[in-house]
């Protein structure tokens, strides 16, 4: 379980591994995000976002399908969000069809740097992605630690007409383990 300090007003985001599913013969964990909100003293979580993650054979983390509200979004091919053996210089991308039509995704490893965020210090690859699609186009920038995974992420989100999203989001607690929700 990881819980993220953001700026957003509905609160904290929280991510939990609910746990195995398998999908086209092969096993996926199944992922939640949460809104975790505090009204009048008492912790709410609302679900969000459901996604389902991988490793292939190379030790890249696949996300073949994923779940916002009710609406499916599944990347066509499967997208890499992490590839094995990062390391600052790798690049690679992904490009292909989401739901609302054609995307592509770049994805950068910059540099090793030591990140401090409420639940501490660590040393983080700095990973830059930019994606665009119809829909819109996004430029994150996210802190993975080895052993720990994002303990940071700074995105800027050009919906278009609708206006510009900017987020932080910062690692404020982990825990590795067993699922906390069954």
């Amino acid at each position: 379980t990881w819980t993220y300090a953001t700026n957003l007003e509905q609160g904290d985001l929280m991510f939990d591994a609910l746990g195995v599913e398998t999908i086209i013969d092969q096993e996926h964990v199944i992922m939640i995000l949460s809104l975790v909100q505090t009204l009048d003293g008492k912790k709410m979580e609302k679900p969000i976002q459901r996604e389902w993650f991988r490793k292939n054979a190379a030790g890249d983390v696949i996300c073949p399908k994923r779940v916002i509200g009710t609406q499916a979004v599944a990347g066509d091919p499967p997208q890499a969000h992490v590839k094995g053996g990062l390391a600052p210089g790798l690049t690679w991308s992904w490009a292909g069809r989401l739901e609302h039509g054609a995307a592509q995704t770049v994805y950068t490893v910059e540099a090793e740097e030591t990140v401090r965020v409420p639940a501490g210090e660590f040393k983080a690859l700095r990973l830059k992605v930019s994606s665009t699609a119809e829909s819109g186009k996004a430029a994150v920038t996210r802190w993975l630690a080895p052993g720990v995974g994002m303990v940071k992420e700074e995105a800027e989100i050009d919906l278009g007409p609708k206006g510009v999203v900017k987020t932080v989001a910062e690692l404020k607690s982990y825990r590795i383990g067993p699922p906390l929700h069954e």
